[in-house]
C-alpha cells in the first residue's frame, strides 16, 4: 500500500502510523522483519507508538507512547457497576489459525464464568471476531455485542476482560480501569502480548494482572 502511493503521488509526503511490534520484534522471522521495513520503509516519516519507546535508529522515525482515540480521551466519570466487558478486539485479518482457536477457546471461558458468576452481566463485544455458538449454550447473563461497539459501551463497567494488546491496554491505563488480560497462544503474538501486560504491570498498575491459564477457576479468581 505504501509503494503504490509513493508511486501513484510522488510529490507528496507519506507518514506511516506503527505498531513497534512490526518495526522490532524478536518473536518475528527475520523475514517478516524485513519486509515490514522494506514497505515502510518507503514512508518519508514513520511514527511508531506504543507501551514503550524504541531507541532511535533512523532521524525520520519518531516513536512515542500510545495514540489513545478521541472517544476514549474524552471519557470521565463512571458509575459502579457488575458488569464486566469481555473486549476481543481487531487484529483478526490475516490471523493464523493458532491466533483464532485460542481466542475461540477463551471465549468458552469467559461463558463458564458466567454460569459461575451469575451476580454479573459479561458483555462480550467481538469486534468483528466470528465464533460458532448456539443460543442455548450463552447464559442468561452473557450480552453478545457483534456490531462495532463505542469507547462508553465498552468501558461502561467494573471490570475489563481483553487480548493483551498494546492499544487495549494503553486505553485500559489511560482510563484507570481494572482488567484481566489474556495473550494468544501459539503464535508469534503470544509473545508479544505478554510483553505488553508486563510493561503495564511495570507502570505500577496492580489493577492489571495477565491471566496465566486458560480456564474458569483462573478468570473467576482474578
Amino acid at each position: 500500500m505504501v509503494l503504490a502511493i509513493k508511486v501513484g503521488l510522488p510529490g507528496v509526503p507519506i507518514v506511516s502510523v506503527m505498531n513497534p511490534s512490526d518495526w522490532c520484534n524478536a518473536q518475528l522471522p527475520p523475514s517478516t522483519i524485513a519486509f515490514f521495513r522494506f514497505c515502510y520503509g518507503a514512508s518519508d516519516y514513520r511514527i511508531v507508538h506504543g507501551l514503550e519507546r524504541l531507541a532511535a535508529e533512523e532521524s525520520n522515525v519518531l516513536s512515542t507512547s500510545t495514540i489513545i482515540r478521541r472517544e476514549v480521551l474524552a471519557l470521565s466519570s463512571f458509575e459502579r457497576s457488575n458488569v464486566v466487558s469481555v473486549v476481543f478486539g481487531g487484529g483478526t485479518t490475516c490471523a493464523t489459525n493458532a491466533f483464532h482457536e485460542s481466542c475461540q477457546a477463551f471465549f468458552r471461558v469467559v461463558l463458564d464464568a458466567a454460569r459461575y458468576e451469575t451476580s454479573l452481566v459479561f458483555k462480550v463485544f467481538l469486534s468483528g471476531a466470528r465464533f460458532p455458538y448456539a443460543e442455548g449454550d450463552v447464559p442468561a447473563n452473557v450480552v453478545i455485542v457483534e456490531k462495532l461497539a463505542t469507547a462508553r459501551d465498552v468501558y461502561d463497567c467494573e471490570v475489563v476482560v481483553a487480548r493483551a494488546g498494546r492499544n487495549t491496554i494503553s486505553e485500559i491505563l489511560f482510563l484507570r480501569k481494572k482488567a484481566v488480560l489474556f495473550s494468544v497462544l501459539g503464535e508469534h503474538r503470544t509473545g508479544e502480548q505478554r510483553k505488553n501486560a508486563a510493561v503495564a504491570e511495570n507502570l505500577g498498575s496492580r489493577a492489571v494482572r495477565l491471566l496465566e491459564s486458560y480456564d474458569c477457576r483462573s478468570l473467576c479468581t482474578e
